[in-house]
């Protein structure tokens, strides 16, 4: 974590300590009731500096010192906290948080702690609250946004991840951990442009980090520049000679690149490293049946296979390797196996055809055939069900609501497993005031196809909320805010209809989140100051 606070460190400097003495970690006894600030105020202080020491048990007697003196003293809760998370005993540590928050709510570091503490016991929901009030308390804490961009990435929010990676990196521009992170998801986004910028400042920032250096050669890769590329995974290569990745990487750049012995080489040092690598076992196949070394291609892409069963790709290079070797039995088999795994890759299916024609099979060859052309056509269809996506979006932008409807009603027709199609035909749809019953069933299809597109809840929310049905909407706000913390509207949504339900702790906790990501935000700010408990 980058050093914001170092009070939000303690948590993570006592979860490498050893374990307390059983006797250290129970719950305080009785306190007294009398209070001396000052003085527990001077057993706080030696107590943190027994944990900087490295020495939980002399900083909790300590800490239960101080609440001897004064039982309110809300730090020492949290202290308290802190060494008994330390000691993996996270339930008592959620205990020690809660009564730091009830003595002061606005106790910022407790909420963080909380929030650690929740992830460890697996309470990721509780931990984005936590998180979120704490950055609400206190806008621009650093720990807080990194951990919960950590979260939103592992939820698939990618942009509610980028978000506060972008914060991060601009308040922090040396945190290379938080620029490589910012780097992969605008990769995943597709901000190739993006993310060599991010990973050229990770690489940039010591100590060198091989882990940088192949993330950038993996987007060179992508954009086609092989030659940069290849620099990248030499460079990951020499900083972690004993890492099979970035040999394996470092190969598949040089197999584009045209140098078949360099990638070779690269191969079979990752299978040295790593003997049960089967992707590596793969790629070393494919090399070799280029060079036409079939024997040598088909051992490999036999262990690929045995390694990962479930690898369509594999199974398809060693059938069509089994069929140049002319064992028609075995390319049958492994060919059935591709396009069972994979019922789009069209290669593996035409060589299937081959292979059962060459067998005598012209029956069964036929029906492949058949079904290579119904794949074809759906993939077809597909493919021109996404460009009518495109010339519906710029109908829409147009001011042509119905010309937008009529694209994307075709686009569903084409494919209709296609759950982009069903949600952008519910928007159009809704922009051209058409019939609330469509969009309502068009957005149930997309949820039902994609259950973690939080934009689909959420305008899925809208119209059952519009039609009086509050449960149901409220249940598609909740699950938009659980699949992405970081969509404020689905958050002020969720806010909306606790208002109106007069769910007041509902409302004010949404309106709370929203001033997490938004602390500039007027309309939760006044909300809040109205609201009971708000404040």
């Amino acid at each position: 974590m980058p050093s914001c606070l170092s009070r939000t460190h303690l948590l993570a400097l006592a979860l490498v300590f050893l374990a307390l003495e059983p006797c250290l970690a129970q719950t305080a006894g009785n306190l007294s009731q009398a209070r001396n600030p000052e003085a527990a105020a001077k057993h706080r202080q030696q107590g943190m500096a027994y944990l900087n020491q490295q020495e939980p048990g002399k900083a909790l007697a300590a800490f239960r010192a101080a609440l001897e003196l004064d039982p309110k003293d809300a730090e020492s809760h949290d202290l308290i906290g802190v060494v008994l998370g330390g000691s993996g005993g996270f339930e008592q540590a959620i205990s020690a948080f809660k009564e730091a928050l009830n003595l002061n709510p606005k106790l910022t570091v407790a909420h963080y702690h909380l929030a650690v503490a929740y992830e460890q016991v697996g309470r990721s929901s509780d931990a984005i609250s936590e998180y979120q009030e704490s950055m609400r308390l206190n806008p621009g804490f650093l720990d807080a946004q990194y951990r919960l961009s950590a979260i939103c990435r592992k939820r698939g929010d990618r942009d509610g991840a980028i978000q506060l990676l972008r914060e991060i990196v601009k308040a922090k521009p040396d945190f290379a951990e938080a620029h490589y992170n910012l780097g992969l998801e605008l990769r995943q986004q597709g901000d190739l442009e993006g993310a060599i910028r991010e990973l050229r400042a990770a690489i940039d920032l010591p100590p060198p980090q091989p882990k940088s250096y192949d993330a950038l050669g993996q987007a060179f890769s992508e954009r086609g520049k092989y030659d940069v590329a290849v620099e990248s995974f030499e460079k990951a290569v020499q900083l972690a000679p004993q890492d099979p990745s970035y040999h394996y990487d470092l190969g598949l750049a040089l197999r584009m690149q045209g140098n078949l012995d360099a990638a070779q080489a690269e191969f079979r040092s990752a299978l040295q490293l790593a003997p049960q690598h089967a992707l590596a076992h793969r790629a070393l196949g494919l090399v070799l049946r280029q060079k036409g070394d079939l024997q040598g291609a088909r051992a490999e892409l036999i262990q690929a296979v045995h390694l990962a069963p479930e690898d369509a790709e594999a199974h398809y290079n060693l059938g069509s390797v089994l069929l140049k070797l002319n064992d028609l039995p075995g390319a049958v088999e492994q060919l059935r196996q591709a396009v069972r795994l994979a019922a789009y890759l069209s290669e593996a299916r035409q060589q299937l055809i081959q292979a059962l024609e060459r067998s005598g099979h012209s029956v069964e060859a036929a029906v492949e055939r058949a079904e290579a052309n119904r794949v074809d056509q759906e993939r077809e269809a597909g493919g021109k069900a996404m460009v009518l996506i495109d010339a519906a979006k710029q109908s829409l932008a147009n001011n042509d609501p119905q010309g937008g409807v009529a694209k994307l009603r075709q686009a569903v027709a084409l494919a209709p497993d296609l759950a982009e199609a069903h949600f952008q035909l519910a928007l159009a749809l809704m922009a051209s005031r058409a019939d609330r019953a469509e969009a309502e069933r068009e957005l149930r299809r997309a949820v039902e196809l994609t259950p973690k597109d939080a934009r689909a809840r959420l305008e899925l929310g809208r119209l059952l909320e519009a039609a009086g049905k509050n449960d149901e909407a409220l249940a598609q706000y909740r699950a938009a805010v659980e699949n992405a913390p970081g969509l404020v509207a689905a958050h002020r949504a969720l806010a909306g209809n606790a208002m109106a339900a007069s769910d007041w702790p509902t409302a004010a906790a949404e309106f709370r989140s929203i001033l997490a990501w938004q602390p500039d935000d007027a309309e939760a700010q006044e909300a809040l100051r109205h609201l009971p408990g708000g404040r």
